[in-house]
């Protein structure tokens, strides 16, 4: 089919008396012109996403734009059609000219721009060869600054400058020293300074392709008067603020014939009691929104200058509370055309905030991924976000999920329905408050600049072939950022009571081992926990080719009540163990963390990698750490060429993966090459490496237990393809995994045989692995 889609759609282009561009080809002999931003000065783009030979993306343009029109055939048209690209010379020529002046302002005013056409039957392609040819390189930077404040502030910061001798004369670079230096003067009062008061002078008369640049600001030049030509220069003002007006709910009070109510509240900015600042709220109607919070989130205060940065963690901060849909700062200047060296200008900065619907009620169905079983679920959401009209979140939900999960048996008592034999509900509460609840104020204002309190509760009931198990939780949580890269979530008190029934045929198995600490991993138990959890990545910024993400986590359990039970004098039960709530609690210490890293080596194509790596120790009131807390790797999202939770502990091996293998330790690696294959169809070759370990020998586990001499040669590998479907609002995946090293085996590495369809393990996914 796709052959005849392809020979129709090159008939018709013959016809039309020209060739499909299929494909514009970079060629540069200098990796400082990078390719991808050359590509984006040509003109005239290729048939995006086209396959070698076939064009079916084409081929449904052509005939969803024929015949009678109707609702199916435009969306296939923007959903699978292309619209074909005939080659134009003309737009070639104006192509190699935009990318001539662009060379030449990256410091290569000499390079050479040639292109040639390729043709194949009725598709051409274009070849753009650039030769860069010497670069002009800046051999000395002087500045030329009028304004001794400004000059001042600007010799603070040299170090930090872009520029610098021995650079090449790149004019991209010196506009970004000028967004540097007016980030730097709009933070210190400078609210009319502008990036083109920046002027640069270049001197290339010097030979030897050697420039020397000045840095200039002139002093501002002011008209003395409407009618008259004459100006006077000054030193540029600063600028302070006034009154901050804040116009709440917008909606309300655009509504006709009602008068609007102007409230003074304090500016929770300067808590000084005999400071006068103050915030004026105009409002109409009933409040919504409590004012001390509007106030809370305003870091803009009355008689402090100007900054640009106070204003846009204002913004942050008020978009960030549930209950505002939008907001929008703007400023004006107070008597503007009286400007006079010397004195302090005044601006007034209004602040304009749209609500959101308090209430929210969601139902909806879902697909889900465990690790990689295959399920479905349904949830209901009822929300309320400004329940005590202070932006608080108040929600329920209730959720409902069955899944496959393809290691476990099929014994007597497995209840199926459908080919579903994993059954899982549960109900949760929470409550986010958008501030720090913390007593004698433990965390400074200058770090609460994005925050929450966040207080949940819940039941979950899952049903297993294995066993049945019941989960109670209650959490108390603060996050809040130290930057815009780093955020931090401190949890002082979580709780879990744990409850599991296990299958008749599963007991015996777990009374049939001889060491207890795979048995205590399937006990009651409870567990009180501190967590510490670090999250930095700077994927928040866009003009980033290489991205980085890391999460570090600590955390730890049982040890406030093993001190209690030390200083009240518990007593142990039978089996030498503490208890409470009638169940052993335990003690335990966790840390984890993971790293990526993203570069995007061409357009839509990225190099992905990860590495994870944890352990963990019990100790005191526990044997082993509980089973939701030890390490795992198997399935969808890391080791995909082995089953959900299958792989480890080390080299031991068992014919059967009936049961879950978890470790104290864990080291897993993924290297993944992304790329476009077909419109929304994206493609994936990757590999993974790691296992799981135990820390101490186990007569049940034979060779699980971790030895850095032999460590790769515990080390499982596998190696796969997938295919992406990326819908934007919803990204599914199909893994292709198969076993290159498996440390289970006496002959660990692959044969010939192992690469055939039955040997492959599929992984469905949701979202990216990573």
């Amino acid at each position: 089919m796709l052959t005849l889609a392809s020979c129709n759609t090159t008939k018709k282009v013959e016809k039309r008396g020209g060739y499909l561009l299929t494909k514009n080809i970079i060629r540069i002999d200098n990796p400082y012109l990078p390719s991808d931003e050359v590509e984006g000065f040509i003109q005239q783009k290729a048939v995006k996403n086209t396959l070698t030979y076939f064009h079916p993306g084409v081929w449904i343009y052509r005939h969803t734009i024929s015949g009678k029109q109707s609702g199916f055939k435009k969306y296939l048209k923007q959903a699978f059609g292309t619209e074909p690209v005939l080659y134009d010379s003309n737009l070639t020529l104006r192509s190699k000219g935009l990318i001539r002046q662009y060379v030449a302002d990256k410091g290569f005013p000499n390079a050479s721009i040639t292109s040639a056409n390729r043709y194949k039957g009725s598709h051409a392609q274009v070849v753009y060869d650039i030769k860069s040819g010497s670069p002009y390189e800046v051999t000395s930077f002087s500045t030329d600054i009028q304004d001794t404040a400004i000059e001042d502030l600007y010799n603070k910061s040299a170090s930090e400058s872009l520029i610098k001798p021995g650079m090449i004369f790149d004019t991209y670079v010196l506009d970004d020293e000028r967004d540097r230096i007016t980030s730097i003067l709009k933070n210190k009062g400078y609210y009319t300074f502008s990036k083109t008061d920046i002027r640069y002078t270049a001197d290339s008369t010097l030979g030897n392709h050697a420039v020397s640049v000045v840095l200039g600001i002139d002093k501002l030049r002011i008209r003395n008067n409407l009618a008259s030509d004459s100006v006077t220069t000054i030193d540029y003002p600063k600028y302070y603020y006034r009154n901050v007006y804040i116009h709440n709910n917008i909606d309300a009070l655009a509504a006709e014939g009602i008068v609007p109510d102007t409230v003074i509240v304090k500016s929770s900015f300067t808590p000084d009691s005999t400071s006068d600042s103050k915030f004026f709220i105009i409002e109409s109607g009933k409040t919504t929104l409590r004012h001390s919070t509007i106030a809370d989130a305003i870091v803009i205060a009355p008689g402090q200058p100007f900054t640009l940065d106070a204003g846009n963690l204002t913004y942050k901060r008020l978009v960030n509370m549930s209950a505002i849909r939008a907001a929008t700062l703007s400023y004006s200047p107070v008597n503007q055309e009286k400007l006079k060296a010397g004195e302090k200008q005044l601006l007034d900065c209004n602040i304009r905030l749209s609500h959101n619907p308090a209430f929210i009620l969601n139902i909806g169905t879902e697909g889900t991924n465990s690790g990689g079983a295959f399920g479905m679920g349904v949830n209901t959401l009822l929300m309320n976000r400004n329940i005590f009209k202070g932006s608080e979140v108040f929600r329920i939900k209730l959720t409902g999920a069955a899944e496959v999960q393809g290691n476990l048996p099929e014994g007597e008592n497995t209840n199926r329905f459908l080919f579903f034999n994993t059954y899982q509900a549960g109900i949760e509460t929470g409550l986010d408050i958008p501030r720090l609840l913390i007593p004698f104020n433990l965390i400074k204002s200058s770090l609460n600049s994005l925050s929450r309190t966040s207080l949940s509760g819940g039941y979950n009931f899952e049903k297993r072939p294995d066993y049945t198990r019941n989960i109670s939780t209650f959490f108390l949580s603060y996050q809040w950022s130290r930057s815009e890269k780093t955020k931090l979530i401190f949890t002082p008190v979580e709780m879990n009571y744990v409850s599991i029934k296990t299958d008749s045929s599963f007991q015996a198995y777990l009374n049939s081992l001889s060491d207890p600490y795979f048995v205590s991993q399937y006990s009651d138990h409870l567990l009180t926990m501190i967590r510490i959890n670090i999250t930095h990545t700077n994927q928040m910024l866009q003009k980033q080719n290489k991205l980085y993400f890391l999460r570090f986590t600590i955390e730890t359990a049982g040890n406030m009540l093993r001190l209690y039970d030390n200083l009240a004098g518990s007593v142990k039960t039978d089996n030498q163990y503490f208890e409470h709530l009638g169940v052993r609690y335990a003690q335990y210490f966790r840390i984890d963390a993971d790293l990526r890293h993203f570069w995007e080596v061409a357009r839509k194509r990225t190099i992905a990698t990860r590495l994870m790596v944890g352990t963990g120790v019990s100790f005191g009131n526990s044997d082993a750490l509980p089973f939701e807390k030890g390490f795992w790797l198997g399935g969808a999202n890391d080791m995909r060429g082995w089953k959900f939770r299958s792989l480890g502990p080390g080299t031991y091996t068992s014919p059967s993966i009936r049961y879950d293998r978890t470790g104290d330790i864990m080291m897993q690696a993924s290297i993944e090459y992304r790329f476009p294959i077909y419109n929304f169809i994206y493609g994936g070759l990757f590999a993974d490496a790691g296992n799981i370990w135990l820390s101490n020998e186990n007569p049940d586990f034979t060779g699980g237990e971790f030895e850095f001499g032999s460590l790769f040669n515990q080390l499982a590998l596998d190696t796969g393809f997938g295919l992406r479907f990326d819908f934007s609002f919803f990204i599914f995946r199909l893994d292709w995994g198969l076993r290159t090293k498996n440390p289970a085996l006496e002959n660990q590495w692959f044969s010939a045989d192992d690469f055939r369809l039955r040997k492959a393990v599929w992984n469905f996914g949701i979202g990216y692995p990573f």
